[in-house]
């Protein structure tokens, strides 16, 4: 896969030279296929297990033991990742997370989730709650950068 640099994406988007001046709260407006492909970059960066990705996504699996596609983590950057398909088993952290949210855990305990990994896929990685410890400071970063936006610019 091809990445130009840092300086060609900021000059063909309209961003600053200097990544340090991308740490205001400004906004860029980006042409959709360029935010495809910068996605689609991010989720190479994504844990990844072919078997895993099999087993949970049976359509995906009938096609490909029918031969309709032999590249599995292409598929998964190009289409997987913009559909909202797991390409790995979540590192969730049960005992962290539901110390951390007492929300959840009180949920939980009422009965309105089974376990504080059903709360995270159902809501809570929509909601921006970390799965565990290890990734709290990234899923903080997400969340500071998405509060600030401006939902008109795209």
């Amino acid at each position: 896969m091809y990445n130009p640099s840092y300086v060609t994406i900021a000059r063909a988007i309209g961003a600053p030279d200097a990544a340090d001046d991308l740490l205001d709260d400004g906004n860029i407006t980006v042409r959709k296929k360029a935010l495809r492909l910068l996605l689609q970059y991010i989720a190479l960066s994504c844990d990844y297990n072919e078997d895993y990705y099999l087993q949970n996504n049976d359509d995906i699996a009938e096609a490909y033991e029918a031969g309709q596609g032999t590249d599995l983590r292409k598929h998964y950057r190009e289409h997987g990742f913009f559909e909202g398909r797991k390409a790995a088993k979540v590192d969730f952290d049960e005992d962290w997370y539901l110390k951390t949210y007492a929300d959840v855990a009180a949920s939980v305990a009422e009965g309105d989730f089974s376990s504080g990994l059903a709360h995270f896929l159902a809501r809570g990685e929509i909601e921006m709650r970390s799965p565990n410890e290890r990734a709290d400071a990234w899923v903080q970063a997400w969340a500071e950068s998405f509060s600030h936006q401006d939902t008109e610019t795209v």
